[in-house]
């Protein structure tokens, strides 16, 4: 919880994970108010010098992943908290003692699909689901989903996160043209819309991974 709590401190998304670890079940010993202050005091010490700062108030409570997990809505509801809810009710109410990753699958499929992430986001969630990985009835959709995920990565505007991983083979990679700029000369199909197509493929794992809990 410690760790958890310092991770907390550098980065606002472990926040999502904390609520299924405190009630993680295996813990014979858990104690959510003690566990709950130890998490939080990483956070309270390194902020404390901060908190009476404007901008960083502003900072705080306006960083890109909590704005970006609200955007999607339906009839002005926000979609992936309503998922989130979902997973995690699963999550309290399960009697089997499946490993906590098979909970942050489904949970990283519908943040996929649902929220406008950056790359990077991905990468956090990444070693928290790999067990499922090694899990045949999962194999398939644990593929499915990174591949789309990396599909719908390889489509931003940016040639970095593409050709620009083998620039430390040979720096004239990262001058490469791009799958965005080929689409976007070579086709009239918009590559944002070609994105909305891959997030909601994302779906279909999301929702049978969930399922199978």
């Amino acid at each position: 919880f410690l760790i958890l709590g310092i991770a907390i401190a550098l980065k606002a998304y472990p926040l999502l994970l904390f609520p299924f670890y405190i009630f993680y079940r295996s813990n014979k010993d858990i104690r959510p108010i003690k566990h709950s202050l130890i998490t939080a005091l990483p956070l309270i010490i390194t902020i404390l010098p901060f908190a009476n700062q404007a901008v960083f108030q502003q900072s705080f409570f306006g960083s890109g992943l909590t704005q970006k997990i609200l955007e999607t809505k339906i009839a002005n509801i926000p979609i992936f908290p309503l998922a989130y809810i979902f997973i995690f009710l699963k999550y309290l109410k399960s009697s089997n003692q499946k490993p906590l990753q098979f909970y942050l699958f489904p949970l990283l499929a519908f943040f996929v699909a649902l929220v406008n992430f950056h790359p990077q986001w991905l990468l956090w969630f990444l070693p928290f689901t790999l067990i499922v990985f090694y899990h045949k009835k999962y194999r398939f959709l644990f593929c499915l989903t990174f591949l789309l995920s990396f599909s719908y990565i390889f489509l931003y505007n940016d040639n970095y996160l593409f050709w620009g991983h083998l620039i430390p083979i040979n720096p004239l990679f990262a001058h490469l043209t791009s799958p965005y700029n080929l689409i976007q000369s070579r086709s009239s199909f918009s590559v944002s819309q070609l994105q909305d197509i891959l997030r909601l493929l994302i779906l279909i794992p999301a929702l049978i991974s969930y399922f199978f809990l």
